[in-house]
């Protein structure tokens, strides 16, 4: 069980945010309020993650195991509470932000929980950024998870600068983060684009350029119908 929790810990950290910086396109920030929270949360088939409100799909590995709604609430919960330990003010704000996220999809190589293994992971969570003014680019975003990696109670490198990467003819901004747990370096890819007014992020976790190339392929099925 110790190395899953790794990956609830970089989870829970999208989910605090407290803001700062010009639109990147103002039409992106609109939320469609006649679609329910339950239409935007998309659906799986098969391998086949589709979701029509954010107009893109990915598909997993077939040997690829799918978190369901009830596997990514236990994640949400037992992240917040390894990040949070005994600072209430952490608590207080993984609770108000967990109103206003969406867990997309998680995609992991082994069940949760396999022991002794460390989890390639690739995940899609989005959050309601259209009352928080301040953070107008996914680069604002990026800037206040780094803020919270840097203040939480674990440790990470995070680098210096953040880079664009095209996904499906979508520009995602992409931050690199590692850790090191029990010996073993961890590293991940933040990668976020502001649509219809929610930060949509795709979490990349790997520990080898093995396990790294697998995650990148994942990416590589992502298709945006624009």
């Amino acid at each position: 069980m110790k190395y899953i929790y790794l990956f609830l810990k970089f989870f829970i950290l999208f989910a605090i945010l407290s803001g700062c910086s010009n639109p990147e396109d103002s039409n992106e920030l609109k939320i469609n309020t006649k679609v329910s929270a339950s239409d935007r949360l998309g659906t799986l088939k098969g391998s086949d993650y589709k979701n029509n409100y954010f107009k893109f799909s990915i598909t997993k590995p077939d040997a690829w195991i799918a978190q369901d709604d009830k596997a990514r609430a236990k994640i949400m919960k037992l992240g917040a509470e390894l990040i949070a330990g005994d600072d209430d003010k952490m608590k207080a704000a993984l609770a108000a932000s967990k109103i206003r996220n969406l867990s997309l999809f998680s995609f992991s190589k082994y069940p949760l929980g396999t022991p002794g293994k460390v989890n390639p992971n690739v995940m899609g969570i989005a959050e309601n950024i259209s009352m928080v003014p301040s953070i107008k680019t996914s680069n604002d975003y990026l800037m206040n998870v780094k803020k919270i990696l840097t203040i939480s109670r674990l440790k990470y490198s995070v680098d210096n600068k953040t880079e664009t990467k095209m996904v499906s003819g979508v520009k995602f901004v992409k931050m690199n983060v590692s850790t090191t747990i029990n010996g073993i370096k961890v590293l991940q890819e933040y990668l976020v684009t502001l649509k219809h007014g929610y930060a949509f992020s795709i979490i990349l976790t790997y520990t080898d350029s093995g396990s790294k190339k697998i995650t990148e392929n994942i990416l590589g099925t992502v298709k945006f119908n624009q």
